[in-house]
């Protein structure tokens, strides 16, 4: 989530209680995958989760994937 301003070893902030709606940066857990920070993205045809870094393709949810999205990201914490 680079061109977010989130970075690999930042800690993030989670409103556990919000509920993801299209176009949030949410924490979800991907079943065999492990912990993601992701845009959720929806439309008619479905949904995914993007990354805001190139390098990485998005993740198309379908029901193959076991997914739980523990919230919504409300901010970040780093190194300065």
């Amino acid at each position: 989530m680079r061109d977010e301003g989130i970075f690999d070893g930042d800690m993030v902030l989670v409103d556990t209680k919000a509920e993801a709606k299209d176009g949030d940066i949410v924490l979800a857990h991907i079943a065999g995958q492990g912990q993601v920070v992701k845009r959720l993205k929806r439309d008619a045809c479905g949904a995914c989760l993007e990354s805001a870094n190139p390098d990485f393709a998005p993740i198309v949810l379908d029901e193959s994937i076991a997914l739980t999205i523990h919230g919504v990201v409300i901010g970040r914490a780093g190194k300065l």
